[in-house]
């Protein structure tokens, strides 16, 4: 497996933001969409306004929140997104075919509702609440059990 481009390093560190859409900060979905933006010709939807006070992981409140989030995640498929592969299919994850540009679907507090970038074979951008944006290995032993779904955004 090959390592990360080069551009990558100028994403990592970016700060954690709630709601975040440029480089001042981001949230999971406002780096993957900048990235995807900048570096991909990408315009993904900002989606900030569609999960105000809703967020992820073991930081909610209600695990209602999660559900929410992770159904406004899924749901956006049918809206210029199309599913790549996902884990409910049953089909190895190894069948996939990310390429760079494509978006990973995450569980965190046992919902998916995370998503970071592909970025190269096996390489991803993400950030969550509390960590800058970093590179990170999807397909390691860590993170691999979180994987939920590959989607591609076709505009």
């Amino acid at each position: 497996m090959s390592g990360p481009p080069a551009w990558a390093r100028q994403y990592v560190g970016l700060p954690y933001r709630d709601f975040g859409r440029d480089r001042s900060g981001v949230d999971c979905w406002g780096g993957a969409r900048l990235v995807a933006r900048e570096q991909f010709g990408l315009e993904v939807p900002s989606y900030v306004g569609a999960y105000a006070g809703v967020g992820c992981g073991p930081t909610l409140a209600a695990a209602a929140e999660r559900r929410a989030l992770a159904a406004l995640i899924a749901g956006e498929a049918a809206a210029g997104w199309r599913a790549l592969w996902r884990r409910a299919s049953g089909v190895p994850f190894a069948a996939a075919g990310e390429i760079p540009g494509d978006f990973l679907l995450m569980r965190q507090g046992g919902v998916p509702c995370h998503v970071g970038i592909v970025i190269a074979p096996g390489w991803m951008l993400h950030v969550e609440r509390g960590l800058d944006m970093a590179l990170d290995e999807y397909r390691r032993p860590h993170r691999a059990p979180s994987l939920e779904g590959v989607y591609r955004y076709g505009g």
